[in-house]
């Protein structure tokens, strides 16, 4: 399915059931494709039930859903509280300092020289379109760090603590400071949001 939205988005199809896919040890079976190999970051748990492959930034994923039943664990005693920061981007009742991993300022030497060679591009060019691809994928770059930290963070404190308290931040109002604007999306408090679903299901993952 193409997206209407315009060329450089992203094209998905999406398989309902099997056997319309199959995961087999010479890689993704899909049907009138053929198979084509894949890298499985991990093993899947439980029965898989649809599988979309999707492009993003000239690149393809498989992406799969399954029905699983998670291992409940007893829910820890221990309560926290945690103060964000731009600094630190964390830091919990306990003192402890979760150090923030700044993927954006580290990458932004590298961002700023390939939107100059965007810049330098010709429009229509084909060599445009490989520098506005090198730029997005970057970003992608970026955001998949960024998302990896906050799961990480986010599974470590549910699997020890059982009472979670963080502070009431208005971050809409507070991006609206154009010097902390940049730090405090590098930080990505708003994602804090996953401590929620995590907690909620308290299983591993």
């Amino acid at each position: 399915m193409r997206d209407s939205r315009g060329e450089g988005r992203y094209d998905s199809i999406t398989y309902p059931q099997q056997p319309a896919f199959q995961i087999t040890p010479q890689g993704l079976k899909l049907s009138r494709i053929g198979t084509i190999k894949i890298k499985l970051h991990r093993n899947i748990d439980g029965t898989v039930k649809t599988c979309t492959i999707k492009r993003e930034c000239n690149r393809w994923y498989a992406c799969f859903s399954a029905l699983y039943e998670p291992v409940k664990k007893p829910i820890p005693d221990k309560a926290i509280g945690i103060d964000m920061g731009i600094k630190s981007f964390a830091v919990t009742s306990d003192g402890e300092v979760i150090e923030n991993p700044k993927y954006l300022v580290k990458s932004e030497k590298k961002l700023i020289q390939k939107q100059r060679q965007l810049s330098n591009k010709k429009r229509g060019a084909n060599n445009r379109k490989k520098a506005r691809q090198s730029v997005a994928r970057l970003h992608v770059k970026v955001r998949n760090q960024r998302s990896d930290f906050h799961h990480k963070v986010s599974r470590k404190l549910v699997n020890t603590y059982g009472f979670i308290a963080i502070e009431d931040l208005n971050i809409k109002g507070i991006v609206k400071n154009h010097h902390l604007a940049k730090h405090i999306s590098d930080a990505g408090w708003g994602t804090v949001s996953q401590l929620s679903y995590i907690q909620s299901g308290r299983s591993w993952l």
